[in-house]
């Protein structure tokens, strides 16, 4: 039979012991740092086939999961419910020494199946699918807060593209995310500064289209708040968090 080396996860350390049979050999805490798990290593090369139990707690386990799979020690991450649901005979009170306890005695009650180890590359394409998730979260915050402050500096600015959050329509609000800015400009020279001022290459024919819009909209446009206000100040920095977070989205 095994040894069970059962640890109760916290943030940066965990509360070790160390079971034989059903006695307890050692106990102690260990830190998620290199000094603390070449002891947690030493442990386990005097114990029997240990087999490691903890639950898993999101980034806090990470650590105590990567330790295992350097060092090729077998190991089970517990759903924290199911531990929960089948310890109900145990004690109830919290405390870091009695919750590792508790799973060591839950586990020699119950059987878990082994975690199975992934290859680097799968671990990196899941990390690397998450990633994108939360980038794709954050660009359409931030797509929201965009047009909510661009509703109060220069409204009419929204009809200017089909796709509102394009490389060429955030440069665009960036550089004009009010009318006044468009004060003294001819639709030519408007049209010049589009063409050297955006990311995107414009042709001739669109940069005059653009202008010539732009200026139509600033004439008629009576905004909410003034060319020097905090929400004009919001525009722009939500255009460029955009484009930075659409260059990460791609790459």
């Amino acid at each position: 039979m095994s040894d069970v080396i059962a640890l109760d996860v916290s943030k940066n350390h965990s509360y070790i012991v160390w079971y034989q049979g059903r006695r307890c050999l050692r106990e102690f805490d260990c830190s998620h740092n290199q000094v603390g798990f070449q002891q947690l290593k030493k442990v386990a090369a005097s114990a029997d086939n240990p087999v490691f139990y903890f639950e898993a707690t999101g980034v806090y386990s990470r650590p105590v999961a990567r330790f295992c799979q350097d060092n090729h020690f077998p190991y089970v991450q517990l759903n924290p419910l199911e531990v929960h649901l089948r310890s109900e005979n145990l004690r109830r009170v919290k405390t870091d020494q009695l919750d590792a306890h508790k799973i060591a005695q839950t586990v020699m009650d119950n059987n878990f199946r082994l975690t199975g180890t992934w290859s680097k590359n799968y671990r990196q394409l899941r990390e690397l699918a998450r990633f994108y998730g939360q980038i794709i979260a954050e660009i359409k915050l931030k797509q929201v807060r965009l047009y909510t402050a661009l509703d109060q500096t220069f409204p009419e600015e929204e009809q200017l593209f089909k796709n509102r959050v394009s490389k060429l329509a955030l440069n665009v609000i960036s550089l004009f995310p009010h009318p006044d800015f468009l004060q003294g400009l001819s639709q030519t020279r408007l049209k010049n500064k589009l063409m050297a001022q955006t990311a995107k290459k414009l042709s001739k024919t669109k940069g005059l289209k653009y202008a010539k819009k732009l200026l139509e909209f600033a004439q008629h446009s009576y905004p909410a708040t003034d060319a020097d206000s905090i929400q004009v100040q919001e525009v722009q920095y939500y255009c460029c968090q955009l484009i930075d977070l659409t260059k990460k989205k791609n790459f």
